[in-house]
């Protein structure tokens, strides 16, 4: 399983955590495990600050509204003359 640290989109490493859960048909119990386990640096320090006995599924959505939206506006600025 490759590694999430933040710098990057969600997208490219939700697309492949998915292929992986399916593959292994992951319960959400073992989705969690398995995406705390993958998480490095700024991504692993955003949900180390939620609630111990959040969901797989909240902390999916915490990590794609951070790090979507973070990188795209990041983008922007790269990309502003």
């Amino acid at each position: 399983m490759k590694h999430f640290d933040g710098s990057k989109s969600f997208g490219p490493f939700s697309v492949l955590f998915n292929a992986i859960a399916g593959l292994h048909k992951w319960s959400d119990e073992d989705k969690k495990v398995h995406l705390v386990a993958a998480l490095e640096g700024d991504a692993a320090i955003t949900v180390l600050g939620l609630r111990p006995d959040a969901t797989f599924e909240q902390l999916w959505e915490h990590l794609q509204q951070k790090y979507n939206g973070e990188t795209q506006k990041q983008q922007a600025r790269d990309h502003t003359p």
